[in-house]
């Protein structure tokens, strides 16, 4: 199952009387970006995560009692202050490692804004990064391509790989400032269609080969299935990008696009 951009499996949705004040709200205190609608609920978003925001009328008003994390707990609770909301805990730093206050805005709704401490931060033990539960990657676009099979698709994009069409989210448009035709990028992206139980194969397929790590191949099977592939902008339409050669089939996820630099980069 594939989600829109910044929506999780759970997303909260408050209805309150007052569409409007809720959302200006949420812009002035927490940055919130997105649109009123008259026929719908707001969606907006704050951080990497979305809120929807209904009417009341069909359904009573519904508060909700949230937990934010944001850059700085401080700030965010004098804004909210500011913006109208009750303080029902000023900023202090708890047991757990977060630095939280917590505000009541003006429909119900309870807020706990919080910054993780920066020792809680600094310097992750074996243990606390092996139980911190998996990565989650977002893909930022996807592959369009004449390639529909992993059989069709040639080992390397130097190997006969036709051009393709990477199709990205609208909300990463920004990302693409600076971004020329004729510019080499490198493209990564997740094989969705990967084995991620392999660990070591015959080099290119190849059974007279001798089986060998799949850290020292380039397979495309290995835990996690992350494709590198340096290709050349031939195209820009608005989130549209005309790349090759790639090698990449039809629908693979795109997770980021980096610059290739020169070897005298700073950076």
């Amino acid at each position: 199952m594939r989600l829109p951009n910044g929506w999780h499996s759970v997303t909260p949705r408050i209805v309150v009387d007052d569409v409007a004040g809720l959302v200006e709200f949420l812009s002035q205190t927490f940055n919130a970006t997105g649109e009123l609608h008259a026929d719908r609920p707001a969606i907006m978003q704050i951080g990497d995560s979305v809120i929807m925001v209904s009417s009341a009328g069909p359904r009573e008003a519904m508060p909700a009692f949230l937990y934010l994390y944001v850059e700085d707990a401080d700030a965010t609770y004098r804004r909210a202050l500011q913006a109208g909301a009750q303080s029902l805990e000023e900023p202090s730093d708890t047991p757990y490692g977060d630095r939280r206050g917590m505000v009541r805005d003006r429909w119900g709704n309870v807020w706990q804004i919080a910054t993780p401490k920066e020792k809680a931060l600094a310097e992750p033990t074996a243990s606390t990064v092996l139980h911190s539960g998996p990565f989650e990657l977002t893909p930022v676009g996807y592959v369009r391509s004449s390639l529909k099979e992993r059989e069709q698709a040639p080992k390397q994009g130097s190997e006969g790989a036709p051009h393709a069409w990477i199709d990205l989210q609208s909300t990463v448009a920004d990302g693409l400032g600076g971004v020329r035709v004729g510019d080499e990028i490198v493209m990564i992206t997740w094989f969705h269609r990967a084995k991620r139980d392999v660990l070591k194969v015959h080099p290119r397929g190849n059974t007279n080969l001798p089986l060998t790590g799949v850290f020292a191949t380039r397979s495309p099977d290995r835990p996690n299935p992350l494709g590198l592939h340096r290709v050349t902008v031939l195209a820009i339409e608005g989130t549209k990008l005309k790349v090759a050669p790639l090698e990449a089939i039809h629908g693979t996820p795109v997770v980021d696009i980096k610059p290739v630099l020169s070897r005298t980069a700073d950076s």
